[in-house]
């Protein structure tokens, strides 16, 4: 049966928590080929990511599993908190499009490891600004990601083909 068992999982090593930077995408709908271990080797359609690098203690994106006995079903709830700090007038028209848009998620982890997220359908992004109301607080942008999967995101592949990184980057001060 598809849903039996076939393994368990020893202790791991020590590793470390924290998302370095997130690339994003638009939604295209492309299909992935996986690996033998179900890693995404490649993309059918070429997909351009963004990179937005990360600093802090602030980043994160969680999936939580969603069953029901009652109806028979699984899925995952995606949701996420990354923070930019600093405002200024090119992020704000490159984030204002991003709330329109459909985009698939990477986030790359302090291990190296990276995620896709929204391989299904796609994540939506809703941004906050935070002026904060004294000196040391949070000045910048919240970008809230959600979601929903069928599975757990998939690990991509370092050299994944059709998925590639633009180069371009704002540079906000």
């Amino acid at each position: 049966m598809a849903c039996d068992l076939t393994t368990g999982r020893g202790i791991a090593c020590k590793s470390i928590g924290g998302i370095k930077h997130i690339e994003l995408a638009n939604f295209n709908g492309a299909s992935a080929t996986f690996s033998a271990e179900g890693s995404i080797s490649a993309f059918d359609t070429a997909t351009t990511f963004y990179k937005f690098n990360l600093r802090g203690a602030n980043n994160s994106i969680d999936e939580t599993g969603e069953s029901s006995r009652d109806n028979n079903t699984s899925f995952q709830t995606i949701s996420g908190s990354i923070q930019l700090p600093y405002q200024e007038e090119d992020t704000r028209k490159e984030l204002e499009t991003l709330s329109k848009a459909r985009v698939y998620v990477i986030a790359e982890d302090y291990n190296g490891v990276r995620k896709l997220y929204g391989y299904d359908d796609g994540c939506d992004i809703s941004v906050s600004t935070n002026s904060g109301s004294g000196m040391g607080d949070f000045n910048g942008y919240t970008l809230n990601i959600s979601g929903v999967n069928t599975t757990l995101a998939q690990i991509v592949l370092n050299g994944a083909t059709n998925i590639s990184l633009s180069a371009t980057q704002i540079t906000p001060n």
